[in-house]
């Protein structure tokens, strides 16, 4: 592994993270409103990623995948910020049905 291939998945490794993390404080911050956020923030991080690891890495062939992402990308973003949404309102059912005496 060359230096250059060491930063680019360290990049694509912390782009990931921030792309899985951020709707969760989007959603807990401001629920429907989060939701919309978080899919946008999904959408649009992962569509950067895609662009610029191409830019980055000449060997990646994923240019069909990074044109299904920019269509359809939104989506997968709704999907993954609505179960998000329904996590965080059952745990916040959960705990307002079962208070401790």
């Amino acid at each position: 592994m060359t230096n250059q291939t060491f930063w680019i998945d360290v990049l694509d490794k912390f782009i990931l993270l921030l792309t899985v993390g951020m709707p969760w404080l989007f959603v807990h911050r401001w629920r429907w409103l989060g939701v919309f956020l978080g899919t946008i923030w999904v959408w649009a991080s992962l569509f950067i990623a895609g662009m610029m690891l191409h830019n980055l890495d000449s060997t990646r062939n994923a240019a069909i995948l990074d044109h299904l992402w920019m269509f359809f990308g939104w989506l997968v973003g709704l999907v993954y910020s609505g179960v998000i949404f329904g996590i965080l309102g059952l745990l916040k059912f959960r705990r307002s049905t079962y208070k401790r005496p």
